[in-house]
């Protein structure tokens, strides 16, 4: 992934920080062309930065991730609580 940042800020930031997703394996990242090191799961860059590069990949063993799997887990999960709720009247949070 290549994306170019226009840093028109009326304010500028300390930083500027990219979170990787717990999915996603960096392999390489580049702020302007140099290399840059993931931190905490976050990629972090100056305001002045112009250019990002990241290279990498889906985790192996990744769930496929999707509009429908998320709608069908978030039914699942409910029915379940409704069905415990139900039996036992308790509602868990």
């Amino acid at each position: 992934m290549q994306t170019r940042l226009t840093n028109k800020f009326r304010q500028a930031p300390e930083r500027i920080l990219i979170c990787v997703p717990w999915f996603y394996e960096v392999q390489g990242a580049e702020a302007d062309g140099r290399p840059l090191k993931v931190q905490d799961g976050r990629l972090i860059l100056t305001p002045s930065t112009r250019a990002v590069k990241i290279k990498g990949s889906i985790k192996p063993g990744t769930p496929e991730l999707s509009y429908e799997n998320a709608v069908r887990d978030y039914k699942k999960e409910y029915r379940a609580r409704y069905q415990e709720f139900l039996r036992t009247g308790q509602v868990r949070r």
